[in-house]
C-alpha cells in the first residue's frame, strides 16, 4: 500500500503486515510507520456502510 510521508515528502510503500486498522467517528483509519524515516503515517479511508 502506498502512503504519503510528510517528513520525507514523497510516497512510500508500506507492507500490508505492518498496517494497523482502526475506526474514528465511523471512518476507517489506517496507521503505519514510514520504512525510511520511521515517522507515523495515517490515512483515512471511506466509511464502511452498514445496511
Amino acid at each position: 500500500m502506498e502512503m504519503f510521508c510528510l517528513k520525507c515528502r514523497r510516497k512510500v510503500t508500506v507492507e500490508d503486515s505492518s498496517v494497523d486498522e482502526s475506526s474514528v467517528n465511523g471512518r476507517r483509519l489506517i496507521r503505519a510507520s514510514c520504512p525510511e524515516c520511521s515517522s507515523n503515517l495515517a490515512r483515512f479511508m471511506k466509511a464502511t456502510s452498514t445496511t
